[in-house]
């Protein structure tokens, strides 16, 4: 787990080197290749040796310009700044009016006026991927965040965990010392869950606290606004699921294939059918909960659910296992002999 806020820093380019990410300009070859098809579909080809004077000037002009860095609004980032989005809008318009003005004396009026035309649909592509290219920009820390993170590797952290919270103490053969207190067995196992979990929340907000200071180091746009929402989120996933794989790992000794098998069957199955039975899934409700933020609902396209119905299923998902393990623990005997057995 400690190995993901590094990958996360070194797989991330810093702001300054993702200038790429957000150009603008199209291929020259491909410019003038589709400009000449248009023009013999107009029925006014372009004379033998014009393609490459054409090719050469627009190169030279979208070259010439150097691109404005990604920036994001502070108040907003789900956007660049206002300041950045214009300058890179008046390059390519600027750069436009530059390819037109070399261009004109190459062609005849016919020529020219459909040049006109098709310059000014490279313009409007460019006006998009002006406006679209800041989300590629946010995209690759929150493939870390949220996909590898919080949907997978936090799942099978929380399973391995939990999951062995009786089971090691039976293969200790300490088991049979503790329920000598006087304690009953639904009580020890909600003891046991809940030291397990504090420790747990524990670690995992170190976790998140590097994976966010990785981001902060790289500038990943937008995450100081996800913060609070992204820790409450991961709060109550690991409550539900430290309770869940607590189940798991006393039905049987095998909780860890049990518990993968629930995730792609409930979890990544029932959770993407776009009917109610998704509401299965615990994370389609963290999802829900998310996608109340405006950055990650454009990310993800989740749908924000009502905040408060997320916490309480959430919760409500983790006293149903908690319930539910607690009686397996009552009414099961655990032996060390057969718990060793491979």
């Amino acid at each position: 787990m400690l190995a993901i806020p590094l990958l996360t820093f070194f797989t991330l380019e810093p702001m300054t080197y993702l200038a790429g990410n957000a150009d603008w300009r199209e291929d020259a070859r491909r410019q003038v290749g589709a400009f000449k098809a248009a023009a013999a579909q107009a029925h006014t080809p372009l004379p033998p040796g014009l393609g490459p004077k054409l090719r050469q000037i627009i190169t030279e002009e979208q070259d010439a310009i150097p691109l404005a860095q990604p920036s994001v609004d502070p108040g907003n980032p789900m956007r660049p700044s206002d300041e950045a989005q214009a300058q890179r809008l008046e390059q390519a318009r600027m750069c436009s009016e530059r390819i037109q003005q070399r261009i004109r004396p190459l062609l005849d009026a016919k020529q020219f006026d459909l040049f006109q035309r098709f310059e000014a649909r490279n313009l409007e592509r460019a006006t998009e991927r002006i406006q679209r290219s800041q989300i590629q920009v946010l995209r690759p820390f929150y493939l870390w965040l949220v996909d590898f993170y919080l949907l997978l590797a936090l799942p099978l952290y929380c399973l391995t965990t939990c999951g062995s919270m009786i089971r090691d103490e039976v293969q200790a053969d300490t088991l049979s010392f503790l329920i000598t207190r006087p304690l009953k067995r639904a009580g020890l196992f909600l003891v046991k869950y809940v030291c397990q979990i504090l420790w747990l929340e524990a670690i995992v907000a170190v976790h998140a606290v590097l994976l966010y200071a990785a981001g902060f180091a790289r500038q990943a746009p937008g995450s100081p606004s996800t913060m609070a929402l992204f820790f409450g989120a991961q709060f109550l996933a690991v409550l539900a699921w430290g309770a869940l794989s607590a189940l798991l790992g006393l039905i049987t000794r095998r909780y860890l294939l049990l518990g993968i098998a629930y995730g792609f069957v409930v979890e990544i199955g029932i959770g993407h059918i776009p009917t109610n039975i998704n509401s299965l899934s615990l994370t389609r409700h963290l999802q829900g909960l998310l996608g109340h933020h405006p950055l990650l609902n454009q990310l993800y396209d989740w749908a924000p659910q009502n905040a408060w119905l997320s916490v309480g299923v959430l919760l409500l998902a983790m006293a149903l296992f908690l319930c539910a393990g607690a009686a397996v623990f009552t009414f099961r005997e655990f032996h060390q002999a057969s718990e060793m057995q491979r």
